[in-house]
């Protein structure tokens, strides 16, 4: 069986905020939507996001822009 985490690797906040362009508050208001990669907790202070995740969203976000669909079901 292959390991579908294979290559994956976990990303701090900062490299999310680099790859998306977003701040803490936002992600945080996106993942409880569901918009956005739910984080890892790894500790009580310590949360991590999947690269894979983070990837996949701006690839999702980029459709959505190329389709004219805003993701709230009405294009």
């Amino acid at each position: 069986m292959r390991n579908t985490r294979e290559n994956d690797r976990l990303l701090k906040f900062p490299e999310v905020k680099a790859m998306v362009g977003l701040g803490r508050t936002t992600i945080r208001k996106l993942e409880l939507q569901g918009k956005f990669p739910r984080r890892i907790t790894l500790g009580p202070t310590l949360v991590h996001w999947s690269y894979k995740e983070v990837q996949e969203y701006l690839e999702r976000v980029t459709e959505q822009r190329d389709t004219g669909d805003d993701g709230d079901g009405e294009a």
